[in-house]
């Protein structure tokens, strides 16, 4: 749960960019579900081999198909 604080921060943004207010709890439920969302998204993935491996391969893909194109 956000402080207060953070919740009538994001109304004032929110009011500000899409010219609508939000209820206290429409605001809540908001702002809890985009830090959520940027935990999930900025949360690091387990280092394993099989990790390690699959973003290597990705990198590869993505030099070749660069290469391709030079």
């Amino acid at each position: 749960m956000l402080p207060p604080e953070a919740i009538k921060e994001f109304k004032g943004l929110y009011k500000k960019r899409f010219d609508k207010k939000l209820s206290n709890e429409n605001a809540s439920r908001r702002t809890n579900n985009l830090v959520n969302l940027y935990k999930i998204v900025y949360t690091p993935l387990p280092e394993t081999e099989e990790s390690k491996a699959r973003v290597d391969r990705a990198y590869d893909i993505l030099f070749e198909e660069v290469a391709k194109k030079i």
